[in-house]
């Protein structure tokens, strides 16, 4: 049963974030799709938070909103035209082989997973939604909150970490501070250009 209801859930949310994009596409002059598109993506990564808490993974269909939602806000903004847009699902594809292979390097090495397929994906929506800048700075946070976490609530070697339930609200907190993460790069040293 709960198979089913994770396959609707994916199939709504993947609906859901496709309507915002095409809609962002057709009517980019509408400010109320970059607001519905922002709330989408909050409500997807409370989902994926609740989701990667409990059970470590994260559903598909709240990655793809991530992602979808975001563009579609990016689109409604004006800031990504045809061009910028294929160059950002271009860079989300190479991110998320590089996660991809970033986790089967892990696994032959260590003999179990280390990042698993909702993390890879959730990077490729995250560059889709923020690109590959604002996904840096989301991943820098993401980074340094788990060593917190860790630090004080894990405090066991064998201990799981979610990365997704870190990742998934610090990229809507970029998304909505600094959509290009520049401003978010050059303030942590990494100056652009």
């Amino acid at each position: 049963m709960t198979g089913r209801l994770d396959l609707l859930a994916d199939g709504v949310a993947a609906v859901v974030g496709l309507a915002l994009a095409v809609t962002a596409g057709l009517w980019p002059q509408t400010g109320g799709v970059a607001a519905a598109a922002l709330i989408a993506s909050v409500g997807a990564a409370g989902w994926i938070v609740v989701s990667d808490v409990r059970t470590l993974t994260i559903a598909d269909g709240a990655s793809v909103l991530i992602g979808l939602a975001g563009l579609a806000r990016r689109l409604t903004l004006g800031d990504a035209p045809l061009l910028t847009t294929l160059v950002m699902v271009v860079q989300a594809l190479i991110i998320g082989g590089l996660f991809y292979a970033v986790r089967e390097v892990w696994y032959r090495r260590r003999g179990y997973d280390g990042l698993g397929l909702g993390d890879v994906k959730l990077a490729a929506a995250g560059t889709l939604a923020i690109g590959v800048e604002g996904l840096s700075v989301a991943l820098f946070l993401a980074a340094l909150a788990g060593l917190l976490v860790f630090a004080l609530v894990l405090r066991r070697r064998d201990a799981r970490l979610p990365l997704g339930a870190l990742l998934a609200p610090l990229i809507v907190a970029v998304e909505l501070v600094d959509p290009d993460g520049f401003a978010l790069m050059a303030l942590l040293g990494g100056g652009v250009g």
